[in-house]
């Protein structure tokens, strides 16, 4: 019997496979362990909940931070997932030399529905392997906000689910609240 190998793919050949045009802008794919996966497809209540989270986020923390909306944050050499939101640590060049990296990241966050096994699982493991201290999971399923802190090898020693009602503060600016309503709509 023949045994496949798979080739894994690093985060400099992936992000080279986008610059020579093998992969099209408009796919909408992201490097876990090393293979090219393709992401689901965004719907309308997705954008609009990642619109409001944008829009929360840039208004609450002023030139404070950079908010970056789904682009690519390398993890690992193996690794660079596509969040929905990421809220960088400010700096002069608005990472134009690279490093946008989750070294930098204060908070990153998933839009999920029909991925919410696949954020809940795979991406929040990878992110905790990654040291993310704050990971957020807006679950359109279930209609709340999930808050993943306490990053460890095999997790997140932290995960809170929170409603309508609730408000949420990111840990690197506990001055700032968000009422979960404000950010599922």
């Amino acid at each position: 019997m023949t045994q496949l190998v798979q080739r894994r793919f690093t985060a400099e050949e992936f992000e080279q496979m986008g610059i020579s045009g093998l992969l099209k802008e408009c796919e909408r794919v992201e490097l876990i362990d090393g293979a090219v996966v393709q992401m689901s497809p965004i719907g309308d209540r997705h954008r609009a909940v990642v619109m409001r989270l944008t829009e929360l986020l840039v208004l609450a923390l002023q030139q404070k931070v950079h908010v970056s909306v789904q682009s690519n944050v390398r993890t690992t050499e193996y690794d660079e997932p596509e969040p929905d939101v990421v809220v960088f640590k400010r700096r002069e060049d608005f990472y134009a030399s690279g490093g946008a990296s989750t070294d930098v990241a204060l908070l990153v966050i998933e839009v999920a529905d029909s991925s919410l096994r696949y954020d809940r699982g795979i991406k929040a493991a990878l992110y905790a392997r990654a040291n993310v201290a704050e990971y957020w999971v807006a679950d359109l399923v279930h209609d709340e906000l999930l808050v993943h802190t306490e990053p460890r090898p095999e997790g997140y020693a932290s995960v809170r689910a929170l409603r309508r009602g609730d408000v949420v503060k990111p840990s690197a600016f506990p001055e700032v609240g968000f009422e979960i309503t404000a950010i599922l709509g």
